[in-house]
């Protein structure tokens, strides 16, 4: 495993571990800089599948808004990265209606992000910076960005 893949630096352990498995890459996410209460959003993104193995269960993008201590759901919506093929693929490119909760005060909030299973929990690890924790075995919400809730 210390011999070099022909052409490169790398070595083929290394090679192996970065490709093993799968490796959702979230390349981009877009969604407006302020909302209001009750509102409709679409929130666009965009992925790669950077790893050769398929995830074989249905999965889910959950998106929060934390503000401090307060976590405020947008929801989920069907993620179908379950019938990507094997291998290296994408980009695949996305644009979901999310709702504000009605019952969100004013205020910046931080844009976390995590690909959830049927109840809401999260599933896997992306290849992404801003993981909520920092157990890197322990699957958690992604820091996405911010965004501003505007009164009505």
């Amino acid at each position: 495993l210390r011999k070099r893949v022909p052409g490169s630096n790398e070595t083929y352990e290394a090679y192996f571990q970065k490709r093993a498995g799968y490796r959702f890459f979230l390349e981009s996410l877009s969604y407006p800089s302020q909302v209001k209460p009750a509102q409709k959003i679409n929130i666009g993104h965009r992925w790669y599948q950077r790893g050769v193995s398929k995830i074989y269960q249905p999965s889910y993008l959950a998106v929060e808004l934390v503000n401090g201590q307060n976590r405020y759901s947008l929801g989920k919506v069907a993620f179908a990265a379950h019938t990507w093929n094997v291998g290296a693929t994408g980009p695949f490119e996305y644009s979901q209606e999310f709702s504000v909760p009605a019952n969100i005060p004013r205020g910046t909030y931080e844009v976390k992000v995590a690909l959830v299973d049927e109840a809401g929990k999260p599933m896997i690890n992306l290849a992404i910076d801003g993981k909520d924790i920092a157990d890197l075995h322990a699957y958690s919400f992604y820091r996405a960005g911010n965004l501003q809730v505007v009164s009505p």
